[in-house]
């Protein structure tokens, strides 16, 4: 235990405990934990925990946890979870939760971020129409398990020419060789072609039966749960959307606002690479 710094300088195995105010440094494999203030440093294999404030680094493999303020590198293979804002490992076989999660493989577990870069992973353009969104171009990275949803599209309002953009989360669960179904969730919102301020919220969760052309393409199609939540009220006519009917419908806010739900339909294209 130390104030600011300790460091282990051996070549073999060291087991046990380092706690520092600023850091902890091991030239070796190491079995234990490491907790310091702001980095921690391995240079060997790792079975255990590292907790920093800022940063740790694991230049060997790692089988248990990494939980950092800013970032967690292991330059080998995790079993295991990190946690932090930046998160890298090579081969992962657990739990990734951050901003930025990067790895070469998963071969179990999966990664939560809002970019989960997975090298061998999960990568596919898709091409969408739908009763809400006219034309949607998607990106998906991360696995099949779970993977980061990145949209943009176009719309038809009432009055005006509408741009969307969103973000979402999805999964895809194999049924056969032919056939597998994803499920997406997604929130977008709408502004107008000429980038006038307005709050038009469209939320969407939809289920796609996929049918696999082949390695690359596939076709899907499916229903939608759409809940659209916008700054007009219901009789405006500039209302981002015309609700083509609705399960559930109310202005709110002195009638400055309005939320509408009801289920529509989605199908498209998707390109794997």
């Amino acid at each position: 235990m130390a104030g600011i710094s300790n460091v282990v300088g051996g070549s073999s195995l060291n087991t046990g405990l380092q706690i520092a105010g600023i850091s902890n440094l091991n030239n070796s494999s190491f079995m234990g934990s490491q907790i310091g203030g702001i980095v921690n440093l391995n240079n060997g294999n790792l079975e255990g925990i590292q907790l920093a404030g800022i940063s740790n680094v694991n230049n060997g493999t790692l089988k248990g946890l990494q939980i950092a303020g800013i970032s967690n590198v292991t330059m080998g293979d995790v079993s295991g979870s990190q946690i932090g804002l930046i998160n890298k490992a090579k081969t992962m076989r657990g739990f990734q939760l951050g901003l930025i999660n990067v790895a070469t493989d998963f071969e179990s577990g999966v990664p939560l971020g809002l970019i989960s870069f997975v090298k061998n992973g999960y990568h596919a353009f898709e091409i969408s129409v739908s009763d809400a969104i006219y034309a949607n171009l998607s990106y998906k990275m991360g696995v099949e398990k779970l993977y980061t949803i990145y949209k943009m599209g176009y719309t038809k309002g009432q009055i005006d020419n509408y741009a969307t953009y969103g973000l979402g989360l999805g999964s895809i669960i194999k049924l056969t060789d032919k056939f597998n179904l994803a499920i997406d969730g997604s929130v977008n919102h709408m502004v107008k072609s000429d980038f006038t301020p307005n709050f038009d919220l469209l939320c969407r969760a939809h289920v796609a039966l996929r049918f696999k052309l082949n390695d690359y393409f596939s076709l899907f199609a499916g229903p939608s749960l759409t809940i659209y939540v916008s700054e007009y009220n219901l009789g405006s006519e500039s209302l981002a959307l015309k609700v083509p009917y609705s399960l559930y419908s109310k202005n709110w806010g002195n009638a400055n606002g309005s939320t509408s739900i009801w289920i529509g339909g989605t199908a498209g294209l998707s390109v794997k690479f």
